[in-house]
């Protein structure tokens, strides 16, 4: 987003991982607490159903806090830089 990676996701033989995880949405922790793996990683495994709607608002809460929360990301108004 703006030229910037807002996550990253990996996969492997038995899980997809996604990182970092946000913080500040109490509500988004819980619902990613049962996917958490060390301080900032998500791993869902590939023998249960993938929570789209858990990624869906993972997603959603980086998007919010780029475009809201840090004015330094919003790039929009500056130009390309040049090769």
């Amino acid at each position: 987003m703006n030229d910037e990676a807002l996550l990253y996701f990996s996969g492997w033989k038995q899980h997809i991982s996604v990182y970092p995880v946000p913080t500040g949405d109490e509500t988004l922790t819980t619902a990613l607490a049962p996917y958490l793996s060390g301080k900032s990683t998500l791993k869902f495994p590939l023998n249960k159903p993938i929570p789209y709607d858990v990624i869906s608002r993972l997603t959603q809460a980086f998007v919010t806090s780029r475009t809201t929360n840090n004015p330094t990301n919003q790039r929009s108004n500056q130009p390309a830089a040049s090769e």
